[in-house]
């Protein structure tokens, strides 16, 4: 018999194979029948579970193209990930990789964003440290993952479109884990995801991007990101920190 370590990989490479090599099924060791519906039933597991994790993906590509994606990608070794609701993650970052199929045009759009949401809900708890009620005229303290996704497409609708002109979708982490959207100015999402938001009060690194980007300062700018900011705040998304002072 092999060490614990080959045999687990040789479990791995037979159940993963799309065309397993029947040498393998001699090195396992055991009946040749148990080894097969062993196969099939860890292969139809993993196989619902992505497809159901990616549902709207799957439905704009085809179940025919989905699934030959998810055996090419468990060909290739799939993932070392243990954690079984991680996988479609995974599986979506090679496809993202490998690149999106071209047709429908707003696939990899598509994926991008059922990645998102599935990344924010499992991500790692945020620890802000104290916190105060958020205020412009200090830092950012984020306080729940945040994605920002720069679309060409509103795959948040049921049938997609292209969008008119260059927005960025927010993809956050919502109250019990749920992944909540909401569309912005690009430069609301690159102030959101600049590392500086932590140290910069939030008034002069919006102007600061501005300048860079040479956005005209408006009110009305302003009063979009308090829009956008508003269901982030109310849900304890985004905060400012305790410690810090106003300037």
């Amino acid at each position: 018999m092999a060490p614990a370590q080959d045999f687990r990989d040789q479990l791995v490479r037979y159940c993963f194979a799309e065309a397993p090599d029947p040498g393998l099924l001699a090195d396992l060791g055991k009946d040749a029948e148990a080894w097969q519906l062993y196969r099939r039933m860890i292969r139809n597991r993993i196989f619902r579970f992505i497809a159901g994790a990616l549902p709207r993906y799957r439905r704009a590509v085809g179940g025919e193209r989905f699934d030959g994606d998810l055996a090419r990608w468990l060909e290739s070794g799939g993932s070392a990930e243990r954690q079984m609701f991680l996988l479609p993650l995974a599986h979506a970052r090679w496809l993202l990789a490998h690149g999106p199929p071209e047709e429908p045009a707003w696939a990899g759009d598509l994926l991008r964003l059922e990645a998102a949401r599935i990344e924010v809900r499992n991500a790692d708890d945020v620890e802000p440290g104290p916190l105060r009620p958020f205020d412009f005229q200090l830092p950012l303290a984020v306080c729940e993952p945040i994605r920002c996704l720069q679309p060409a497409w509103d795959v948040t609708r049921k049938e997609p479109h292209r969008l008119p002109s260059l927005r960025v979708l927010i993809v956050w982490r919502g109250p019990k884990r749920t992944a909540r959207t909401a569309w912005a100015e690009p430069w609301v999402g690159e102030w959101l995801c600049d590392e500086r938001a932590a140290s910069w009060p939030s008034h002069d690194l919006i102007r600061n991007i501005w300048q860079a980007r040479g956005v005209v300062p408006t009110t009305e700018r302003i009063e979009h990101a308090a829009s956008v900011l508003g269901p982030l705040v109310e849900a304890g998304a985004v905060a400012s920190p305790a410690a810090a002072k106003s300037r």
